[in-house]
């Protein structure tokens, strides 16, 4: 379950990236979408459960305010990680999802963007790892610092 703390986790990341990108266009995207994402966690802490938010036509209504290209990116964001259960297939998209982070990363000239994009992509790698321990039965990361 998608909860707030993530989702505001998400637009940290989307914030970061704004702001090591040169082109505006870019900036802009990626910064409206760290809003809307900021936005969405404050209306789901409001609402207490994602799941009910994700259904209703709050979202609808929050998403509207963003040009389509921004809604789609949320929509989709949102929509994988709202299932509860971590599959194969799940962990496999994370990790293609981190390869298309770095090589995305090693597009830009700017070092700081670079670095961005790494660590969303470790991000993704570390959420992976993390599936697979608890899938194959093991202690995750979180279990042991407890």
């Amino acid at each position: 379950m998608l909860t707030a703390v993530e989702l505001r986790e998400q637009s940290r990341i989307y914030r970061e990236a704004a702001r090591s990108v040169a082109d505006d266009a870019t900036r802009r995207r990626l910064a409206t979408c760290a809003l809307a994402l900021a936005q969405i966690a404050e209306a789901v802490e409001g609402e207490g459960r994602f799941e009910e938010f994700f259904k209703s036509t709050k979202l609808d209504r929050l998403l509207a305010q963003v040009d389509e290209s921004v809604r789609q990116t949320i929509k989709t964001l949102l929509r994988e990680r709202q299932a509860d259960p971590v599959t194969t297939d799940r962990i496999r998209r994370w990790r293609m999802r981190a390869e298309e982070l770095r090589m995305t990363a090693d597009g830009f000239a700017i070092p700081s963007a670079q670095q961005t994009l790494r660590r969303a992509a470790a991000n993704y790698d570390n959420l992976a790892d993390e599936a697979e321990t608890r899938l194959a039965g093991g202690q995750t990361l979180r279990d042991k610092a407890e």
